[in-house]
């Protein structure tokens, strides 16, 4: 992440207009690759056209999508007031794509909670969504980005060495799922 917040004034009001959102009650949660804005039952995601196409964003939220219809607990992609999956604003600082999310219940869990019923949990759901990934009719003529080609793959480098040098962990799995 940058070391920085971004300094643009602009964006907010843009994307939360887009929603018919009131601006105070949102607030910039990170950023990275994306820009994303909380509110009290909402998220709104700014993605900059240098990191991602209108097209990929609209395969994730269809894949999203699916995975709602299909019984999964997963965020529900929402539109902007004039129907939009994907709306695409320009500031100042560039050219964004807002998509906005419905909040799902619950609270992000602590290290100290974490028991072996939640990586069961865990397990449980990702081998659902393995199971629906077979399932899902990808989109004609969409390019899905691989999962290392994205951005925050580059995230490995915040892993704490201290714990049992996770990043050279990292980097051994990826190297073994790439071949």
């Amino acid at each position: 992440m940058p070391a920085t917040q971004p300094q643009d004034e602009q964006l907010l009001p843009l994307v939360c207009s887009l929603y018919d959102e009131p601006t105070a009650s949102f607030s910039l949660i990170r950023w990275n690759s994306n820009l994303i804005y909380e509110g009290p039952s909402t998220y709104l995601r700014l993605t900059p056209v240098t990191v991602r196409q209108q097209a990929d964003i609209a395969a994730e939220l269809r894949w999203v999508q699916y995975l709602l219809e299909a019984g999964l607990d997963v965020v529900e992609p929402i539109n902007t007031v004039n129907g939009e999956a994907v709306a695409p604003i320009t500031s100042d600082s560039g050219t964004y794509l807002a998509v906005g999310f419905k909040k799902i219940h619950g609270h992000r869990i602590k290290p100290e909670e974490w028991s072996p019923a939640h990586y069961r949990r865990l397990g449980q759901l990702i081998g659902a969504m393995h199971r629906l990934s077979t399932e899902f009719t990808a989109i004609h003529g969409t390019n899905y980005q691989d999962w290392s080609d994205i951005p925050e793959h580059t995230n490995h480098t915040y892993l704490p060495a201290a714990e049992g040098d996770l990043p050279t962990l990292f980097q051994e799995i990826c190297t073994r799922l790439n071949n």
